[in-house]
């Protein structure tokens, strides 16, 4: 009896409106402005509104409120347990576990929203795979190395393609707020145990942050290859074409032609 219910509410529902609730379980949690440019683009915001309230109504959307360091209020849409039975996991295929419906940092998984929108603009940027996608299983496909990271909890896999289409998946982290050189050691080691990263993307919102991975990174590699490369938050937000992604040893990989940096196994 249940099961038809699903069935009947997935019959209410448009194309646009089930690859909406999909996009918005992918990201964990999206704020209004972006979902409309992704899938409103010519509707005004009362008729954007309009789409997602109805979302709302079935029960298959939820909006909460963050408060960020400036004191303002931030609104975000996410999903809900019945979204996730009905629509994106209907068959039970996806461990619950494995997922997240909404979020323990707003202000770190609403950015990382924004690194995913605006790395799959820039050159040589295949796809961009989030969390829920990563820990859904989505990500894998085939891909035994992508696997291994799921006890990690990446923020993401980025897919690059060079020139010659070699492609390569490289994990991302994002981080928002200094940690303690401890804590960035153990996040450097568990990647280090898995000898086929050759590199981490590190997105960072300040230099502060940068400097503390860096000098982790050197108690526990030394002189060894380095394993971080490092690019500032508001790069990866701008309108450059190109993104340039630095190790700690003066050399770089960007993002239009990872072609020329093979010797790091990109």
């Amino acid at each position: 009896m249940q099961q038809k219910y699903y069935d009947v509410l997935k019959s209410l529902l448009e194309e646009k409106e089930i690859k909406t609730l999909n996009y918005i379980f992918e990201n964990k949690i999206v704020g209004f402005p972006q979902i409309k440019r992704e899938f409103f683009p010519t509707l005004s915001r009362t008729s954007a509104y309009r789409n997602l309230s109805k979302l709302r109504k079935f029960g298959l959307l939820k909006i909460s409120r963050h408060r960020v360091k400036t004191g303002e209020m931030v609104s975000y849409y996410h999903s809900t347990p019945l979204c996730f039975k009905t629509i994106i996991n209907p068959t039970s295929t996806i461990e619950r576990k494995n997922v997240r419906l909404t979020s323990i940092d707003a202000s770190h998984d609403l950015a990382l929203t924004q690194v995913r929108a605006s790395l799959l603009n820039k050159k040589g940027v295949l796809a961009y795979l989030m969390p829920n996608a990563i820990g859904s299983g989505a990500a894998y496909h085939g891909h035994q190395d992508l696997k291994e990271l799921q006890s990690i909890r990446p923020d993401g896999f980025l897919k690059l393609e060079d020139t010659l289409g070699k492609t390569a998946w490289l994990p991302v982290e994002l981080e928002m707020e200094p940690r303690a050189v401890a804590t960035c050691r153990s996040l450097i080691k568990n990647y280090r145990i898995l000898n086929h990263v050759p590199v981490v993307l590190l997105i960072c919102s300040d230099e502060k942050i940068i400097e503390r991975y860096r000098k982790a990174e050197k108690e526990l590699l030394g002189l060894n290859k380095p394993l971080l490369a490092t690019c500032l938050l508001s790069d990866v937000l701008s309108d450059k074409e190109i993104v340039n992604f630095d190790f700690s040893d003066g050399t770089s990989i960007s993002l239009k032609n990872i072609n020329q940096n093979e010797n790091r196994g990109v």
